[in-house]
């Protein structure tokens, strides 16, 4: 087995989507909450734009997408760091622009490539020490519940038999 390191939207793609609360609203929830999410990027980018850096750090602080692609990309680094004996991966940790929701949008609503996203991620992320009881692997799990009430059929399904 080999460790890969995920590329930023791969990882911005599951940050998104595990970040977003849309539980049990189907993709209709997904949509909303990815554009509550857009906006906040909008704000944030804005005060940083007009040197407001109070306002800047206050905003930062309500983005919990940025919070989870640091540590996803840190558990994915620490896998290919096990791997490879230490060796550390080249790049600088991604971040999330407001531009990203757009030009991801079609990939962060559509269940199946999000449960593929996450499942790629995982198997390159599983070899980080502490991968069975880490935040990144809350997060995939987070990612595909939600993918998994954006299926079509979903609320039509039987919960218990």
């Amino acid at each position: 087995m080999s460790v890969l390191m995920c590329s930023d939207d791969h990882l911005k793609a599951i940050a998104i989507v595990a970040m977003a609360s849309a539980q049990g609203d189907g993709v209709h929830g997904l949509r909303r909450a990815l554009r509550e999410m857009e906006c906040r990027a909008v704000e944030h980018e804005a005060a940083i734009a007009s040197g407001d850096m109070l306002a800047a750090s206050v905003l930062e602080t309500r983005r919990t997408e940025l919070r989870a692609i640091r540590v996803l990309w840190n558990a994915n680094r620490d896998a290919f760091a096990a791997r490879y004996r230490g060796e550390e991966p080249e790049g600088d940790k991604p971040t999330i622009t407001a531009a990203d929701f757009k030009r991801l949008a079609s990939h962060l609503t559509d269940p199946v490539t999000v449960l593929k996203l996450t499942a790629r991620y995982e198997y390159q992320a599983c070899e980080a020490p502490d991968w069975a009881t880490s935040t990144a692997r809350d997060h995939c799990d987070a990612a595909k519940a939600i993918a998994g009430y954006c299926l079509p059929g979903w609320e039509s399904r039987p919960a218990f038999l």
